[in-house]
């Protein structure tokens, strides 16, 4: 009898020395993946102090609209200086209240025409579209701007968005 309790435990014994190295295993696995996300976490502040220079100090409107509703999705600070529009505001906002019936005409049919390449075999699935339109300003007049998009894509590669830049050119309509 002694010796069978004796066994059993050693069987005790040896299941406890597994846990504590499989404990500290684990804790070990935790401390390198704590460190791996305090690492990613810095990249990702540096990646957004870089997006946030760029997007709050180039003139030019980077915006992004989802196709469902044709609503924008973002808009960068520079459209309060392009447009007289806030940030928020221009959220709000539909197309046919940002372009001229003539333009939004155009633009509409420029993202139908893409729209109708998705089903076509070989066509660049990164490929942008380039228009020249009316916008109206908040003030409610008018001025040319050049807009270039392409699609944002889902995981299984479907067009569900357009990632946009919008850029002031009365100057170079008017020359």
């Amino acid at each position: 009898d002694v010796h069978e309790a004796n066994r059993k435990i050693q069987e005790k014994y040896n299941e406890v020395r597994q846990l504590a190295s499989d404990l500290q295993l684990a804790n070990q696995e935790l401390k390198s993946a704590h460190k791996q996300q305090e690492l990613y976490l810095q990249d990702l502040k540096l990646s957004e102090e870089r997006y946030r220079l760029l997007a709050e100090n180039t003139s030019d409107i980077i915006w992004t609209m989802s196709l469902d509703d044709m609503r924008f999705t973002y808009v960068s600070p520079s459209v309060e200086k392009v447009m007289g529009y806030g940030m928020q505001e221009s959220l709000s906002l539909r197309m046919e209240q940002l372009l001229t019936p003539r333009s939004l005409q155009k633009a509409m049919a420029a993202i139908g025409e893409e729209l109708a390449k998705e089903t076509i075999k070989g066509v660049d699935p990164n490929r942008s579209v380039g228009l020249i339109a009316e916008h109206i300003y908040k003030d409610g007049s008018c001025g040319w701007c050049e807009i270039k998009g392409t699609f944002l894509r889902d995981a299984a590669g479907r067009a569900v968005g357009i990632l946009g830049m919008t850029r002031n050119v009365n100057e170079r309509i008017q020359a």
